[in-house]
């Protein structure tokens, strides 16, 4: 199976996140209110993905 990239830049936009910042690195920065979760360009662990989502506080698991 291919990366979770897509399907965490999914369900981060339909929460209302957006990109704060675009670093030189292979992060991206995505933002809502006072909530900031660094993303990377490549996600190839389950476990990693649930992470990221958990920590915006959104209630969804890949």
């Amino acid at each position: 199976m291919a990366g979770y990239e897509r399907r965490i830049l999914k369900l981060l936009k339909r929460n209302g996140f957006s990109v704060k910042r675009n670093p030189r690195g292979s992060h991206v920065i995505w933002g809502k209110d006072n909530i900031n979760v660094s993303v990377p360009a490549k996600i190839k662990k389950r476990h990693t993905a649930n992470e990221i989502l958990k920590k915006a506080g959104i209630n969804e698991k890949v």
